[in-house]
Formats: C-alpha cells, structure tokens, sequence
C-alpha cells in the first residue's frame, strides 16, 4: 500500500501492532523509541512508575512475614524496593529476579543501572542480610566505607541500599550502602 489509507476500524499491521482509526497505536512486545511526547501523565503498568504531576513514584512490597534464609524477592511482581515490616528471623540473603521464569538479567541492558532498596525491621544484631544473589548468584557488594556489614544494628529498621550496573550479560557491579532507622 503506497499513499494515503483510510480505515473505517483498527487494521492489524502485523504482528502485535494494531492502528485505531482516531490515530491511537496499540503495541505488544518491546518497543523502542528514541523520543516521545506525554502530554498530562503516564502510567507504566505494574511496578513499574507512574508520572503524573512531576512525581516519581514506584511500588513497593510490604513483606509482614519474619524472613531468614534466602527470600526470591520478584521485581516483576514487587518492584525494586522490599519492606520487611515484620522483625527479620535470622541472616538473610536476598535473591532478586524477574520472576519464577524470567531472569533478572533479561530485564536490564549492559550498561543499565538501577537500584534494589531493601528496608528491614530489627530487634537483634544477628538478624541481617548476610548475602545478595541476582538470578541465584551470589554479588559481591562493594560497601560504602570498605567493609560489608557483619551484623545488623538490633532496634529500629535497617536500610540497604544496592546500586546495581550491568556490566556484560549476567554480570554486574554491586555498589551498596547500609544504614540503620531507629
């Protein structure tokens, strides 16, 4: 079809795209755009943001059981950001990914950062996040002032803040911070 078309209803333009008649596009999938124009606000769906109004705001999951041992956190399901409100039952390790069948590491491009935030509640300085996995593997965390945690702070909230850089596929560079809310 070269020219002009007009369409009475949708038309189906492959796979996954479909055109309203009013302009309205309709995508599945990825789709990659180098920019675009918002008028009032967007929503990205899930846990994803929402803008509106200048505002930034992402969900995130408020876990009330006492977690110890090695908790899959779901970044699809969840978002980037964990609350433990319930005091943690032990040391804990973190796994962050996509979800039961999706890679963390599918999520994120080489040369992409964002940042895993991970509040939890605590009444005992054994209780603390002694490791951090992405898709199951273990990351070395590099500590701001040099040295990983080796025990959590026992009263109010402890606040690890991970910045995570892909650096080549399923390999990253984990920079953290750990600080404590009473």
């Amino acid at each position: 079809l070269a020219g002009i078309a007009t369409f009475r209803s949708n038309t189906l333009v492959g796979s996954g795209i479909t055109l309203s008649p009013d302009g309205d596009g309709f995508f599945t999938g990825i789709t990659t755009t180098t920019s675009f124009n918002v008028g009032t606000g967007i929503t990205f769906s899930s846990s994803s943001a929402s803008f509106g109004g200048g505002l930034l705001q992402e969900t995130f999951h408020n876990d009330t059981s006492a977690v110890s041992g090695t908790h899959n956190h779901d970044v699809l399901t969840y978002g980037m950001v964990w609350n433990g409100s319930t005091n943690a039952g032990g040391s804990f390790v973190i796994n962050i990914r996509g979800d039961v069948n999706t890679k963390f590491d599918s999520l994120i491009g080489i040369g992409k950062v964002t940042t895993m935030t991970i509040y939890s509640a605590n009444n005992s300085s054994s209780n603390y996040m002694s490791a951090f996995q992405i898709d199951g593997s273990a990351q070395t965390i590099k500590y701001s002032g040099g040295s990983a945690p080796s025990a959590a702070t026992g009263s109010g909230v402890d606040l690890y803040s991970l910045t995570i850089l892909k650096t080549a596929a399923d390999t990253y560079s984990v920079f953290g911070s750990f600080t404590n809310f009473a």
